[in-house]
C-alpha cells in the first residue's frame, strides 16, 4: 500500500489534493480533500468600552478565520488597575457585545477576547484602551491643590468662551482625562460653572459626556470629565477612509436619540444640540458622545421658561419667538443634525441671520435637492416628523427610538451616499468660526478707540477747569500742598480706566470664545439688523489717527501744568517722565489697591499702528469673505 504523510500542517496545506495512476492501457486519478482545522484566530482589532454608572459594555469584531471549525462563542477576560491577573468576565458569548455589571467604583479596566471553537479558545484579541468605571456618588469640589498633585497638565485641546480644557494625564496610572479650567472673577461664574456640574451630576449615560471630579481654588475651578479621542462626528464620516452609507447615519442618529431621551427623563433639555457637540469616542469606532451643557438648563413642569440664545442654524422657533421651551426643543435640533448629515445641506440656512430665522419660524424646508435622492422615504418621514413647528406636534426621543427608519435590522443594504457637500458644509462651519474670532478683534479695537476719545475729553475738560480756577491750598499739619484739581484729574482718569478694563474684558471674552463662538445670546427684537456690519475698517483708521493727533496734542498741554504741581509738592524736583507716571503716582495717593489696574491698564494700551493693523486685517477679511463660496458667515446680535 502507497501512502502519503504530511508532517507540521498549518492551514495553508489545506485543499485538494489527487492521486493518479496510470499504465499502457490508460489512467485513473482520485480526489481527497483535506480541511486544516485548529482554534480560530484571535477577534480583529482592539474592544470597544464603554463606561456607564457601575457597568460597562464590551463590544469587539469577529476573528478572521475560524480555525476551520464554526466559532461556537467568545471569552471575555478584564485586568482591574494594571494588575496581571486576567478575570475570565464570560466563558461562552454568542454575541459580538457584552455588559459587565459589578465595577468598582472609581477603578481602571482594560479588556480583551478569545474566540473559541471546538478545538478550543484563540489567542487573545488586543487589549482595549483603560477605562474608568464611573463613580455614582455626586461630584463635589476638592481642593485645588489635590488637582496638581494628581494629574499632570499636557496641551491644550480646546478653548471657549468660559475655560481652556486641557489633556491631562494621572501621575500614577497614565491614564487620560480633560480638564476644563475655568477663570472665575465674580460670584456669578462661579455660580454658571456649579449650575453645569449639577446638570453633569444628573447625566450618568453611556452616550454623555461624563464628570469625574471638580476641584475648586479662590479664582479657578476645574472640571475633569472623559478623555474623547475620536473627534467631531462629521469630521469622522467625511474621512477618505470612511464609506457613509444610510445605514450607518441611523446607527448615530439612534444614540444621540438614546442619550438626549435620558436627558430628558431626567427633565433636562440640551439647547444647544449641532454636529460640533457630537463627538467619537474614538477614532475606529462608531460610538458616540454628547458633550457642552454649558447652556443646558433644568425644566420645572410649573415654571415656563424662555430663553434667548443658541446657534442660528439650529435654534428652535419656539426660542427664536421667545416662547417657553420644552424639552421638544431639542428634537428640532436632532431633525437638522439628520438632515444635514444625510444629504451635507443645511435646510434653513439663509444669505443672512435675518432670513434663516424667517425661514425657521415658517419651518420652510424640502426634499427637492438630488442629495436625497438616495435616501429612503422613511427617513424623510423621520425627519418631517421633527421639523414641526409646533413643539407639541414633534416626536420625542422615546418615540424617535421606536420609529421604523432607526431599526438598523431594516436597512442591511443601502448604497454609499456621497459626502462632497458634507465636506463644503464643515468647511462653511469653520470659515464662520474664523470671521467672528477676527469680529470680536474689531470690536476690542472699536472699544480702544471709542475708550481713548473719551480720556482725551477728559483731560481737555478738566485742563480748562484748571485755566479758569487753579486753588493749591497749604496742609499746614502734614506739610504739604494738594493741587485739587490735579485730583480730580486722577479719579476722572482712574473712573475710565477701570471702565476700559470691564470693556476689554468682555471684549477679550468674545475673542476667546472661538471654538464657542456660535453660542452666543441674540435678542429677537434685534433679528432685522442681523446683517448689519460689525466693523467699519476705514472709519476705524481715521478714529485711530486723529484720536493720536488730540492725545498727544492735550498731553503735550497739560504735561506743564502736572509738572508744577509735582515740583510743589517735592520741593521744586520733579522725576515723572510721562502723564501716566503722574497719574500712577496721584494712584498711590488715593488707593494702593487700584494702582494695579491702572498700571496695567495705562501700559497696556495699544498702538496706532497696531490698532491700524487690526482694522486692515478686518478689512482683508471681508473682502475675502465676499469672494468666498461659502460667504455665509451668521452673526448673532448680543443683546446690550
Amino acid at each position: 500500500m502507497t501512502c502519503l504523510l504530511l508532517e507540521n500542517i498549518t492551514t495553508h496545506d489545506s485543499g485538494k489534493y489527487g492521486v493518479r495512476v496510470e499504465n499502457s492501457y490508460g489512467s485513473d486519478i482520485l480526489y481527497a480533500s483535506l480541511s486544516v482545522e485548529g482554534p480560530p484566530d484571535p477577534p480583529q482589532g482592539k474592544p470597544n468600552v464603554v463606561a456607564e454608572a457601575d457597568c460597562a459594555v464590551i463590544t469587539w469584531s469577529s476573528s478572521p478565520y475560524d480555525g476551520g471549525s464554526i466559532i461556537t462563542g467568545y471569552a471575555l477576560e478584564y485586568n482591574k488597575n494594571g494588575d496581571n491577573d486576567w478575570i475570565t468576565a464570560a466563558d461562552n458569548c454568542h454575541t459580538f457585545n457584552y455588559t459587565l455589571n459589578g465595577l468598582e467604583s472609581d477603578s481602571w479596566y482594560t479588556f480583551r477576547v478569545r474566540a473559541i471553537n471546538v478545538h478550543g479558545p484563540s489567542l487573545p484579541s488586543p487589549i482595549s484602551d483603560q477605562i474608568r468605571s464611573v463613580d455614582t456618588a455626586v461630584v463635589a469640589f476638592e481642593p485645588h491643590t489635590l488637582f496638581h498633585s494628581t494629574y499632570e497638565i499636557l496641551e491644550e485641546i480646546g478653548k471657549g468662551r468660559y475655560g481652556v480644557v486641557h489633556k491631562v494625564a494621572h501621575k500614577t496610572t497614565g491614564c487620560h482625562s480633560a480638564a476644563k479650567i475655568v477663570r472665575c472673577r465674580t460670584a456669578k461664574d462661579k455660580k454658571k460653572v456649579q449650575d453645569e456640574i449639577d446638570i453633569m451630576n444628573l447625566i450618568r449615560h453611556p452616550k454623555l459626556l461624563q464628570l469625574l471630579a471638580a476641584y475648586q481654588s479662590q479664582r479657578e475651578m476645574v472640571l475633569l470629565m472623559e478623555y474623547i479621542s475620536g473627534g467631531e462626528l462629521f469630521e469622522r464620516v467625511v474621512a477618505d477612509d470612511f464609506t457613509l452609507t444610510e445605514r450607518d447615519c441611523i446607527l448615530f442618529m439612534r444614540q444621540i436619540c438614546e442619550g438626549v431621551a435620558y436627558m430628558h427623563q431626567q427633565n433636562i433639555v440640551h439647547l444647544d444640540l449641532k454636529p460640533e457637540n457630537i463627538m467619537c469616542s474614538t477614532r475606529t469606532s462608531h460610538e458616540i458622545k454628547i458633550i457642552d451643557f454649558g447652556l443646558a438648563q433644568r425644566l420645572n413642569p410649573q415654571i415656563p421658561i424662555r430663553v434667548l440664545f443658541g446657534t442660528p442654524e439650529f435654534v428652535s422657533p419656539e426660542i427664536i419667538n421667545y416662547e417657553p421651551i420644552g424639552t421638544n426643543s431639542d428634537m428640532w435640533s436632532i431633525g437638522i443634525i439628520c438632515y444635514v448629515l444625510l444629504s451635507g445641506l443645511s435646510p434653513f440656512m439663509g444669505d443672512n441671520d435675518a432670513e434663516t430665522f424667517a425661514n425657521i419660524t415658517r419651518a420652510d424646508y424640502d426634499f427637492n435637492d438630488e442629495a436625497f435622492d438616495t435616501v429612503s422615504q422613511n427617513a424623510r418621514d423621520f425627519i418631517g416628523a421633527l421639523l414641526v413647528k409646533k413643539k407639541e406636534n414633534r416626536l420625542s426621543a422615546e418615540e424617535c427610538l421606536k420609529h421604523t427608519w432607526l431599526d438598523p435590522e431594516r436597512h442591511q443594504t443601502t448604497v454609499v451616499l456621497c459626502k462632497e457637500k458634507l465636506k463644503k458644509f464643515i468647511i462653511r462651519r469653520k470659515w464662520q468660526k474664523t470671521g467672528n474670532a477676527i469680529r470680536a478683534v474689531g470690536r476690542m479695537t472699536n472699544l480702544y478707540v471709542n475708550r481713548r476719545n473719551s480720556s482725551s475729553q477728559v483731560i481737555a475738560d478738566v485742563r480748562k477747569a484748571n485755566m479758569t480756577s487753579k486753588s493749591l491750598s497749604l496742609d499746614s499739619e502734614k506739610s504739604s500742598y494738594k493741587y485739587n484739581d490735579s485730583e480730580d484729574l486722577h479719579d476722572l482718569i482712574v473712573r475710565d480706566v477701570h471702565s476700559f478694563v470691564e470693556d476689554s474684558n468682555l471684549a477679550e471674552n468674545d475673542a476667546n470664545g472661538v471654538d464657542e463662538v456660535d453660542n452666543a445670546e441674540f435678542d429677537a427684537e434685534e433679528l432685522g439688523n442681523a446683517n448689519d456690519d460689525d466693523i467699519q475698517p476705514s472709519i476705524v483708521n481715521d478714529e485711530v489717527t486723529e484720536t493720536e493727533r488730540n492725545i498727544t496734542k492735550d498731553i503735550n498741554s497739560n504735561n506743564q501744568t502736572l509738572s508744577d504741581s509735582w515740583k510743589i509738592r517735592h520741593n521744586g524736583k520733579s522725576q515723572l517722565n510721562s502723564v501716566h507716571d503722574k497719574c500712577c503716582q496721584f494712584e498711590t495717593q488715593v488707593s494702593e489697591g487700584k494702582k494695579g489696574k491702572l498700571q496695567t491698564t495705562t501700559n497696556g494700551l495699544r498702538s496706532k499702528t497696531a490698532s491700524t493693523s487690526v482694522a486692515s486685517m478686518v478689512q482683508k477679511f471681508d473682502l475675502l469673505g465676499k469672494s468666498s463660496p461659502y460667504n455665509t458667515t451668521p452673526k448673532i446680535v448680543l443683546p446690550k
